[in-house]
């Protein structure tokens, strides 16, 4: 990762807690990106407590993000133990730009739930120069894909019209 100034990282920090829930989702799914993780974003409306599903070394972590001006309690860690079983996940996450209650810790260290408060947050923080450098790189990804796809559906179709 790139070091980052002292300035930029309040900053980024700034930015972060001024971030709707859904700016925040989508935050975290770049900063996901830069750590390796492959992601994907759940519906937004019906997610069935997960936000995100990451996925690295075949090990499947449900994610639920909190952008909260308040502590995260209990609640947040019963949304993403839900999520845990309804997308068959190994492990559970929840991330939040705050930090946690002692009932909320509770509950997550006895159901093996990771959190990822304000601190352990911020170590991962990504500018906005790698922001829109992982977004053009996922742009890439996908036109690729598209355009294999697009070959392999022109392929099926002149094999189909030639017999």
């Amino acid at each position: 990762m790139i070091k980052i100034k002292n300035n930029e990282r309040t900053n980024i920090k700034r930015k972060i807690d001024e971030m709707n829930g859904l700016e925040f989702e989508n935050y975290l799914h770049y900063v996901f990106l830069n750590l390796g993780y492959k992601v994907e974003s759940t519906p937004y409306s019906v997610d069935f407590g997960a936000d995100l599903i990451i996925t690295k070394d075949n090990i499947k972590t449900v994610v639920q993000a909190k952008r909260h001006n308040n502590p995260v309690g209990v609640s947040g860690i019963q949304e993403i133990l839900g999520a845990k079983g309804y997308y068959d996940a190994n492990e559970a996450l929840v991330v939040t730009n705050n930090r946690f209650t002692a009932n909320a810790r509770k509950l997550a260290k006895k159901n093996n739930v990771k959190l990822w408060d304000r601190g352990i947050l911020f170590q991962y923080i990504i500018t906005e120069e790698e922001l829109n450098i992982l977004k053009r790189k996922e742009k890439k990804k996908i036109r690729k894909k598209k355009n294999s796809f697009n070959k392999n559906i022109d392929i099926i179709i002149d094999t189909i019209f030639k017999q």
